[in-house]
C-alpha cells in the first residue's frame, strides 16, 4: 500500500498545479481592477491565467498566475509583466508579458517578481537593442495614456515623476541609437500626458505639483 502513496500524492499534486503548470507570484503597487480568473498574455496569446490576488504585509499586491508548461520556457529572467486591458473583455485587464532581452535562465516554478509599468517595460525593451515590435510599442503607448488619465483622480503624480526619472536614467546609459529613440518617440508623449495631466490640476488648484516633473523634462532635453 505505501508504495502507491507517492504515485497518488504526486498525481494529486501535478492536477492541483494544472499539470506541470509554471506557477509565479508576480508582485504589484496596484492592481487597477485585475481580478483572478484574468488571462495572462505573450504577443496577445494568452498563455495562462491569474489565479489568486492577496494583499502582503509588506504593503504590496502578490498576484499568483499559472503559465502553461508549452510557454514555461518563454518566461526568463527578462520577462516583464504589465496589467493592461484585457482586449477580449471591455472593462476587464489582464497581464501582458514583454520579453525585454533574448536569452537569459527561465524563471523557476514558485519565483516571486516584480510585476512593471508600460513605461518601465518600454524602458527596458528600448535598452535591450530596441527588440520589441511596433505593434507591441503602440499597444504599451497606449497602456501609459490611459495610467496618466487616472493619475490625477488617484493623486499619483509622484507616480508619473518617477517614471520620467526612470526614463532619463535610461537615456544616459543607453546607445547612441537607443537614446535617440527614446528622445523621438518616448520624450514626446511623456510630455503630452504631463500636459494633460497639468490640466486636470490646474482644475483642482494643485498645478504646482508639476514643477518638479518640468524639471525633470527640461533636464532630459540637454542628456
Amino acid at each position: 500500500m505505501n508504495r502507491l502513496v507517492a504515485p497518488l500524492l504526486l498525481l494529486f499534486s501535478l492536477v492541483a498545479c494544472g499539470m506541470g503548470d509554471l506557477s509565479l507570484v508576480i508582485r504589484y503597487d496596484r492592481t487597477d481592477g485585475l481580478a483572478a480568473g484574468a488571462p495572462v498574455l505573450l504577443e496577445r496569446a494568452q498563455i495562462g491565467s491569474v489565479r489568486e490576488i492577496s494583499f502582503s504585509t509588506a504593503g504590496t499586491y502578490e498576484v499568483k498566475v499559472g503559465i502553461d508548461r508549452a510557454h514555461a520556457k518563454s518566461l526568463t529572467e527578462h520577462a516583464r509583466f504589465v496589467i493592461v486591458d484585457d482586449p477580449a473583455k471591455a472593462g476587464a485587464k489582464a497581464i501582458a508579458v514583454s520579453i525585454a532581452e533574448a536569452g537569459g535562465t527561465p524563471l523557476a516554478n514558485g519565483a516571486v517578481v516584480d510585476g512593471s509599468t508600460p513605461v518601465a517595460a518600454m524602458v527596458d525593451s528600448f535598452g535591450a537593442g530596441l527588440k520589441q515590435g511596433i505593434e507591441e510599442l503602440g499597444s504599451q503607448v497606449e497602456a501609459v495614456q490611459r495610467q496618466v488619465e487616472e493619475l490625477a483622480k488617484s493623486d499619483e503624480v509622484k507616480r508619473l515623476e518617477e517614471e520620467v526619472r526612470n526614463l532619463a536614467n535610461a537615456m544616459q546609459r543607453s546607445g547612441e541609437e537607443a537614446r535617440k529613440r527614446l528622445e523621438n518617440q518616448v520624450l514626446p508623449m511623456l510630455r503630452h500626458e504631463a500636459e494633460q495631466l497639468r490640466e486636470k490640476l490646474k482644475e483642482l488648484g494643485r498645478e504646482g505639483e508639476m514643477a518638479p516633473i518640468d524639471q525633470q523634462l527640461e533636464e532630459m532635453t540637454r542628456i
